[in-house]
């Protein structure tokens, strides 16, 4: 199984960048450019001391998302971020990271532009008011390594999490879940 490879080689590693890049559709050569995955591969290869103890803590989550888990998502991905190369417009693999992390453990909820426009209208239907996003930005605090935009994802996606989890019968909620309902708006 892929995410079963090890982060001893550049060979492993770059398998699992082009795995997640073609299944979950990242974009990352839109994005970074055409030897975007083999860059990311090294770039992840490079971190792989760092990153891997890390992406493997996210088990202790046990794939509920609460407040703790959302910060240490939002901190992990930015440090994901942070090794991968940067597109000449300035641009960064956001979605790509995003889905890395997913790749390794379902909790890490996914971004795209896609997610990202449907999330205020589930927000709407599910009672979460703007009010409500500011007392949670102020509640969980945007870690200094923390993407701005992903962060805000999370806290959405986390938002949606409560009213859902207010609702349904306890184990039926994912962030699997939640990211179909953000996929299909």
């Amino acid at each position: 199984m892929v995410s079963q490879l090890s982060w001893a080689t550049l060979a492993d590693v770059h398998t699992k960048v082009v795995f997640v890049d073609g299944v979950y559709r990242s974009g990352l050569v839109r994005v970074v450019g055409r030897n975007a995955p083999r860059e990311c591969a090294t770039a992840l290869l490079a971190a792989a001391a760092q990153l891997q103890p890390s992406i493997a803590t996210l088990t202790v989550f046990s794939g509920q998302l609460d407040g703790e888990a959302a910060m240490a998502i939002c901190t992990l991905h930015g440090d994901i971020l942070r090794v991968q190369p940067t597109s000449n417009k300035g641009k960064k693999p956001r979605s790509f990271a995003s889905k890395f992390l997913y790749f390794h453990d379902p909790v890490v909820p996914l971004y795209d532009r896609l997610v990202r426009n449907h999330a205020p209208k589930l927000l709407a239907l599910a009672g979460v008011s703007e009010a409500d996003f500011d007392a949670a930005s102020a509640k969980y605090p945007r870690s200094p390594g923390a993407d701005t935009t992903y962060y805000e994802h999370v806290l959405r996606v986390l938002l949606l999490w409560e009213a859902l989890a207010a609702v349904l019968q306890p184990g039926a909620l994912t962030v699997k879940g939640i990211d179909h309902m953000l996929m299909r708006g």
